[in-house]
């Protein structure tokens, strides 16, 4: 098993030497307790990082006082093993580089014991392929974070004294990721990272063109931050998306796409234009249909490491498969429900999918209760929206030139008010637009 004792013993040495808080701080983001291979080396480790969170200074007397009155110090080898540590201490110039190299050796460790995990896994017959590749894929993604079983109080207000602060003296208007509909944003404070959220509706009432207006407005904004954005599709293929998101920036009726001779050359400059602009947007579609529960979670993991995605549409849960096929539709949802919930507190951004409504639903304001297959979507989401409008005689709304005013029913957030908010909904555009303004 890889390890460097020597270097082990060099970081707490020059650590109790000469104790200077900033020599900690080059370390605490590089090096964690459990990166020592020696416990007794963990145990130090672990005193001195708190020794310092709470303001002490720390030295040999500081630490073995610590030790003592936590029932630690025999576990870090006694008064005498703690001395020889400063005795034999390095200069604090090579603290870094020390901690770099215990950093390094845990990390190849645990690889090790993945590979080893992966070689057994891959040797049961009876594990399926599907969940194997999911295992690797989240012991990866974790690989390099810091685990903890438990935070204390004072590090949870800590940090929430922090983003208290940063909040305060940002000039951000919300604090999550604005969907550019007022109301909405208002309402929610923006899109929040780790939360699930849920846009529910019945057929041809516009799941997919309001989360394609949440996707345009978020990812191709102006003078501002770029926010990289996922999408899974599972209902419509990657190019339909691509041409409902031009239609619906550039204003040009979605049937006259359909027929590009019937496009002017006002149209087509406004979809070069757009076209141009979405080229550039950090958008990433994902159009498998039916994608099994386990690749759309090893896909989002990629995304997130790879494209850094700030946000993720799933476009609809009900097309979501799971590998437990015998268990009832209500189980299989369930499940989903969860592990979506779980993907967004795991990537720590939030997450919206679109949800089917029971079919009587239909003509009616629709509540919590209409969300369709599984009650625990409604548990398990941070928040829940509906669209909801009466449907028009006649015409179809495809075809309506005119502008559909649709409710938006926020009837759960978890972090704030609930309520309905008026939006201008224009079929021929295939895209919502705010209807009223504070």
């Amino acid at each position: 098993m890889k390890h460097n004792i020597d270097a082990e013993k060099g970081v707490l040495g020059a650590l109790l030497l000469n104790f200077v808080s900033a020599q900690l701080n080059t370390i605490d983001q590089v090096l964690y307790a459990d990166d020592f291979y020696v416990q007794a080396h963990q145990v130090i480790y672990r005193a001195i990082v708190e020794l310092n969170d709470n303001g002490h200074l720390v030295d040999t007397v500081t630490l073995v006082n610590y030790l003592k009155n936590n029932n630690l110090l025999e576990k870090a080898e006694g008064v005498a093993y703690i001395a020889t540590l400063v005795d034999n201490a390095p200069s604090s110039a090579y603290l870094k580089q020390y901690a770099e190299i215990i950093a390094e050796l845990a990390l190849r460790r645990r690889l090790i014991n993945i590979a080893g995990k992966i070689d057994s896994s891959a040797r049961d017959e009876g594990k399926k392929i599907d969940e194997i590749l999911e295992d690797i894929d989240k012991a990866l993604y974790g690989l390099n974070r810091k685990l903890n079983d438990y935070k204390p109080s004072s590090e949870l207000v800590k940090a929430t004294i922090n983003t208290l602060e940063e909040r305060k003296n940002s000039k951000a208007l919300y604090t999550g990721i604005p969907s550019r509909f007022t109301r909405l944003d208002d309402m929610l404070s923006g899109l929040q990272n780790a939360e699930m959220i849920v846009i529910g509706a019945r057929p041809s009432m516009g799941k997919t063109a309001f989360a394609l207006s949440i996707l345009d407005n978020i990812v191709t904004r102006q003078n501002d931050e770029v926010i990289a954005a996922g999408f899974f599709s599972l209902e419509m293929n990657g190019e339909l998306l691509v041409q409902r998101l031009i239609a619906s920036r550039a204003r040009i009726d979605g049937n006259r796409l359909k027929r590009p001779n019937l496009l002017s050359t006002k149209d087509w400059a406004a979809m070069d234009d757009t076209a141009s602009l979405l080229y550039e947007a950090p958008i990433f579609f994902e159009d498998t249909p039916n994608i099994s529960l386990n690749n759309l979670r090893s896909q989002a993991r990629r995304m997130k490491a790879k494209e850094n995605i700030k946000i993720l549409f799933i476009d609809y849960l009900g097309l979501i498969t799971v590998e437990e096929r015998t268990l009832p539709r209500h189980e299989q949802m369930s499940l989903v429900s969860r592990s979506i919930k779980g993907l967004a507190r795991e990537l720590n951004i939030p997450i919206v999918v679109m949800a089917q409504l029971r079919r009587d639903a239909e003509g009616n304001e629709p509540g919590l209760a209409d969300i369709r297959d599984s009650g625990s979507i409604e548990q398990d989401a941070d928040v829940v929206m509906f669209l909801h409008r009466q449907r028009p005689k006649g015409d179809e709304e495809s075809s309506s030139e005119e502008l559909l005013e649709t409710q938006l029913i926020v009837a759960k957030n978890r972090n704030g008010p609930v309520g309905t908010i008026r939006l201008a909904f224009t079929p021929r555009f295939v895209r919502f637009d705010n209807l009223e303004r504070d």
